[in-house]
């Protein structure tokens, strides 16, 4: 498989062999598209933060200090391939110097992993059983769903119509994933990045070569399907009638 640009971690498997038949247009992540998620085809909004418990029994937080230091969580929602992988990132830095570099940066792309280091850092994730408000988050009672990797017919489908390979979601609330914030919750088609979110942990390059292939090459193409511009504006647009306001490329 060739990419017409772009650079990301699994490119080193192009050295273990290729079919030159297969062709994927990738964009560097400043030039992909970018959909606002309310006119895509995946069914729900992410979550945009880990809840941990406040001060109070009612309250919660989205960060803690540990130690000196302050912990942020963001999470992390990634279609590769026609299959959904979900992961956190954390990002601690100095209590007193809140704006300044981070210490420490990890990602979890398996939720024992994840659970694994809250426990170690003695953090318990807020009880929402009660489910006391509407906030879009992760907390004890939903991280083990968020982390289930099913995805629906109807986003299989709607990614099969677009020719969506890539999509990294990326919140309008948080600290970005990959670049300046939008505006909106996005989704980022077809572009590089994954190395920046440690995406080898959830698959290695040659995993991620080949079932990129397989995506392109064979559900994709399909019988009788013929090969198009999958980063295309136009694909979508025309194909569902989206207002163009509903997208747009970074300059």
């Amino acid at each position: 498989m060739r990419f017409s640009g772009g650079h990301d971690y699994y490119d080193t498997a192009l050295g273990l062999g290729r079919d030159e038949t297969l062709f994927f247009e990738r964009s560097p992540q400043e030039k992909a598209l970018v959909i606002e998620h309310k006119v895509s085809g995946f069914a729900s909004l992410p979550p945009k933060a880990l809840d941990f418990p406040g001060p109070r029994s009612w309250q919660r937080a989205s960060a803690f200090v540990k130690n000196g230091l302050l912990y942020g969580y963001l999470p992390l929602v990634v279609y590769f391939g026609g299959k959904r992988y979900a992961g956190v990132k954390m990002v601690a830095v100095k209590e007193a110097e809140r704006y300044s570099s981070s210490v420490e940066e990890q990602v979890f792309w398996e939720v024992d992993a994840l659970k694994d280091h809250l426990d170690a850092l003695g953090a318990k994730l807020f009880d929402d059983r009660h489910k006391l408000s509407s906030r879009i988050s992760l907390n004890a009672n939903n991280l083990d769903a968020f982390f289930d990797t099913a995805v629906t017919k109807a986003e299989t489908d709607w990614m099969i119509d677009n020719r969506v390979s890539i999509a990294i979601f990326r919140s309008n609330l948080t600290w970005d994933v990959l670049s300046t914030r939008g505006p909106k919750d996005e989704w980022i088609i077809n572009s590089d990045g994954l190395d920046k979110l440690k995406f080898a942990k959830a698959l290695d390059p040659f995993q991620a070569f080949q079932n990129l292939s397989q995506w392109v090459g064979g559900v994709l193409s399909g019988e009788g399907r013929p090969m198009v511009k999958i980063a295309d504006e136009k694909v979508i647009l025309g194909k569902h009638g989206f207002d163009k306001k509903s997208f747009k490329h970074r300059d």
